[in-house]
């Protein structure tokens, strides 16, 4: 029972620091630790979103296949630590599946599962629904 009072809290501690890194560099980049460090172009939320556009153009299309989409996470900081947070809190849900079935191989389908449900429906609220409509 503590081991798993522990493993909760690790858990838990792990997205916090996920997500503390993302509204850092998205809201407070300047004052920031991360400002100090080498690869601002990896860092700089005012110019790393270009690492996903050829020479850094948004116009000139991804920069390699997958890098606006489901490989986005590799183009920069707030993407990275947003895809580790998101896939920690698909692990509980994904091991209460399986386990419940008694099947471990359920838990990779499980948290794939849920992966492609989430990125499918962010995609297409972020892109379609939230949008503004034509003549809006």
């Amino acid at each position: 029972m503590i081991l798993m009072a522990i493993l909760l809290a690790l858990w838990a501690g792990l997205i916090g620091y996920c997500n503390s890194v993302m509204d850092k560099i998205a809201h407070h980049y300047s004052s920031s630790r991360f400002s100090q460090k080498k690869n601002q172009q990896w860092w700089d939320p005012d110019i790393s979103w270009r690492n996903k556009y050829k020479d850094g153009d948004p116009d000139k299309g991804p920069k390699f296949f997958g890098s606006t989409t489901f490989l986005v996470f590799t183009t920069d900081a707030w993407h990275f630590y947003k895809w580790l947070m998101n896939g920690l809190i698909y692990l509980p849900p994904a091991f209460f599946f399986g386990f419940l079935l008694f099947d471990g191989r359920l838990v990779i389908a499980a948290y794939i599962g849920l992966r492609i449900v989430y990125a499918v429906t962010f995609h297409v609220f972020y892109h379609y629904l939230h949008a503004k409509k034509a003549g809006n």
